[in-house]
């Protein structure tokens, strides 16, 4: 049984009519509670159910872009009509996701399946796909970094040209540098200043970091932050860049164009690349510069 609780009778009205009156406003009372409660509870449901649908619909989204970005891969690969595109025609948008992903090598080749999208080859033998937009089709979308501060941008995959992309044989992971080693903080900080000297981190598939500083530096380091190189340059996992070549031994053919045409410009880097192929790396006005010449020194092309 209720306990009655009665209202103070302000009013000149019979204690009977009062109680009627009190209790009139004491259910009233309890009734408004009752639904203000019922409002609330749906409110916080509704709020449940959002949530659950975002996650949701991001982890649906995930897999909605991955099997598409997978059918649209294998239509660019095995398509029979593609054309090679120069470098300066590509998407920009490409072109700043290699720099910002792939900023150890450089884009060697590029071709173009009609109505459907590019595949570019690296210096470092990775293979990417992108649509026709620039966006990559490897790098699928996820709804964050993960706790380390490491963002994948990449995964390997079997099918048309193996696994993909890493040159490592896995995946790379973009790193934030607040996410990196203290030991790779303090070497930096050590040697170029300041660790806001670093542009670009990742961890390779093989434990490596590899690290760009300002000047076109490449830092290499183990697992646990400890140095281990200086890449001039470039830098490539099982000597997919190709031999290296002693600067001092370059053909004077090659010497002697970059004299002409890159006065000033340092050379840093060479490799045999095949039979047919000489990939010289230059510092020239402070910009990362690729010559490409054939087998007996002769130009064919510049790549950044």
């Amino acid at each position: 049984m209720r306990e009655e609780t009665l209202l103070p009778n302000p009013y000149p009205i019979s204690s009977e009519n009062w109680r009627r009156f009190s209790d009139g406003c004491f259910f009233s009372n309890i009734n408004s509670i009752k639904v203000l409660m019922m409002k609330n509870f749906l409110k916080n449901l509704a709020a449940i159910f959002v949530l659950a649908a975002t996650l949701s619909s991001c982890e649906n989204f995930d897999l909605f872009n991955q099997d598409n970005a997978e059918a649209l891969i294998e239509e660019i690969a095995q398509a029979d009509n593609k054309t090679v595109v120069e470098l300066i025609s590509l998407p920009a948008s490409l072109t700043r996701y290699v720099a910002n992903n792939y900023f150890e090598t450089y884009i060697e080749s590029a071709e173009k399946a009609p109505k459907a999208g590019y595949e570019v080859t690296l210096g470092s033998a990775d293979v990417l796909y992108f649509d026709l937009e620039g966006t990559s089709l490897d790098s699928l979308a996820t709804c964050s970094s993960d706790s380390t501060g490491h963002r994948h941008h990449g995964r390997p995959r079997g099918g048309h040209g193996g696994p993909r992309p890493g040159s490592c044989g896995g995946v790379d992971s973009l790193v934030d540098v607040a996410a990196l080693p203290a030991g790779i903080l303090a070497y930096v900080t050590a040697n170029y200043g300041d660790s806001a000297a670093i542009v670009h981190a990742k961890l390779n598939a093989n434990g490596e970091y590899v690290v760009a500083v300002t000047g076109h530096v490449i830092l290499v380091f183990d697992a646990n932050g400890n140095f281990l190189q200086v890449a001039p340059l470039m830098h490539h996992c099982g000597g997919h860049h190709g031999t290296p070549i002693a600067i001092a031994d370059l053909l004077p053919a090659i010497t002697d164009y970059i004299q002409a045409n890159y006065a000033g410009a340092e050379i840093k880097v060479a490799f045999q690349k095949g039979t047919d192929r000489i990939v010289v790396g230059l510092l020239y006005n402070g910009q990362r510069t690729i010559l490409i010449f054939d087998g007996a020194g002769n130009f064919i092309e510049v790549r950044n």
